[in-house]
């Protein structure tokens, strides 16, 4: 159940298109476009992932972000319904930006997939901005702008592996993670410097233990149809 603590502020609502909405659409769809690059770019470097960490698990090295994104989305929605969905987006993006940092030091495979985890709360992403957009703006111009943000940052994916293979075929695949990162943190410094902070606030419990039973039981399930095969699918490991 939950309890209003602020009700919608209606000078803090834009009713109609103008400047400044125009810079909040494109500030909250280059928030929307990390979570493509989180997921995408890698994908184009994964040959040289394999072989640089010497492994044959090619699932970990991706599907670890999506995963962690099924922990991190609901995780970061409700605490954004508490504590502002502007303050937990730039939080968001922090979280990806520091994961990709993470990936482009990491020594060994292991010390990767923590960089990955943390990258995947960039899925969080694309709900807030959806739910940012609802409450900084009347309903009739919060529709139109999310259907900008959103097909803006699709459109960005489509092209996105033509702009990124000319900088991999130069700097190698340390240069994902490298965009990732900037592409990160710009996007925190733009919705902290440009887009207002939500007017509704509620009140709720975060349910940690649910996210991660739900993010537990989807790692288990990849750990099997991957590892099954080494291990023999019927034995104790």
């Amino acid at each position: 159940m939950k309890d209003t603590l602020e009700k919608p502020a209606p000078h803090a609502q834009e009713h109609r298109w103008s400047k400044r909405l125009i810079l909040w659409a494109a500030v909250l769809t280059l928030a929307n476009v990390l979570a493509d690059v989180v997921i995408g770019s890698p994908m184009m470097v994964l040959p040289q992932l394999l072989e640089h960490f010497d492994t044959d698990q090619a699932a970990w090295l991706n599907a670890s972000a999506m995963l962690a994104g099924a922990i991190w989305s609901p995780l970061l929605a409700k605490s954004s319904d508490i504590f502002g969905k502007r303050r937990m987006l730039i939080g968001t993006l922090l979280l990806a930006c520091a994961g990709a940092l993470v990936c482009l030091v990491a020594p060994n495979v292991w010390i990767f997939l923590v960089g990955r985890f943390l990258q995947g709360a960039a899925f969080a992403a694309v709900f807030l901005t959806v739910a940012l957009a609802r409450q900084i703006c009347t309903p009739g111009v919060a529709m139109a702008l999310v259907g900008l943000v959103t097909s803006g940052s699709s459109v960005v994916g489509i092209i996105e592996p033509f702009l990124m293979q000319p900088v991999i075929d130069v700097f190698g695949y340390r240069s994902v993670f490298i965009v990732a990162a900037l592409l990160a943190a710009v996007a925190a410094l733009c919705v902290r410097s440009f887009i207002p902070e939500s007017p509704i606030r509620t009140t709720g419990r975060i349910d940690v233990s649910g996210a991660l039973l739900l993010g537990g039981g989807l790692g288990a399930v990849l750990a099997y149809t991957s590892l099954g095969s080494d291990f023999g699918w019927l034995s104790g490991a």
